[in-house]
């Protein structure tokens, strides 16, 4: 499966609109304006497949790359909540059931996608 197939998957698995309302839900974000939910979900999941995963700089990083609003870094910090916990670990379980009814050919990559997100934990 190539990085594209993949992606395709998974935004058939969990849209936009998706992210937005379960972020909502475990009221994650409290002002759009500061927070964009679905860049700093991305910057985690990214982060936490690399060599350096599970550190939050480098989440930040990311997120600040992907051209989301300017965050100060304890500011940054100061998102990883028990809220934010709880959405991550509902992404995760959305993500694992989706690979679980996923062609056998698009199992292995999601399997990696989600060890990755799942190595980014908040502190």
């Amino acid at each position: 499966m190539t990085g594209e197939e993949l992606k395709r998957h998974m935004q058939s698995v969990l849209s936009l609109d998706s992210l937005h309302q379960i972020a909502k839900d475990y009221k994650v974000v409290q002002r759009e304006r500061e927070l964009d939910i679905v860049q700093l979900i991305i910057a985690l999941v990214l982060s936490g497949g690399t060599h350096e995963g599970g550190r939050q700089f480098d989440a930040l990083r990311r997120y600040l790359e992907s051209g989301a609003p300017r965050v100060a870094r304890g500011a940054f910090y100061a998102w990883f909540t028990a809220p934010l916990e709880a959405l991550l670990m509902n992404l995760l379980g959305r993500a694992i059931a989706a690979g679980r009814r996923s062609p056998s050919s698009c199992r292995a990559s999601c399997a990696a996608s989600t060890i990755g997100a799942s190595s980014t934990r908040p502190r």
